[in-house]
């Protein structure tokens, strides 16, 4: 038996990369931490005027049907399903 066969080869780690996606995704982050932070919204209502002039009447709310709940349901599978199965596709078919 030839000696190099039972050395195990330890695999090189993985440095960091510097993408564009994670420059976007670290970018969004500092922006929503500094709206949230900031008070911007406090900006959009600045004038008591607009404040007093904004639409506040209350709507009374629907009787819950039958037809509405499976819409409701139908839209709530729609999104869970848009959500997760594009990632479980790449993670099950692609191969990187």
């Amino acid at each position: 038996m030839n000696a190099d066969v039972d050395i195990e080869q330890q695999p090189k780690g993985r440095g960091m990369r510097f993408t564009l996606n994670g420059a976007l995704w670290s970018l969004q982050a500092l922006f929503g931490f500094f709206f949230a932070g900031s008070g911007f919204g406090k900006v959009l209502l600045y004038d008591g005027a607009l404040y007093a002039a904004a639409p506040l009447r209350p709507i009374a709310p629907a009787i819950l049907t039958t037809s509405r709940a499976l819409r409701s349901f139908a839209v709530l599978g729609a999104v869970v399903l848009l959500t997760f199965v594009p990632t479980w596709y790449t993670m099950t078919n692609v191969q990187f």
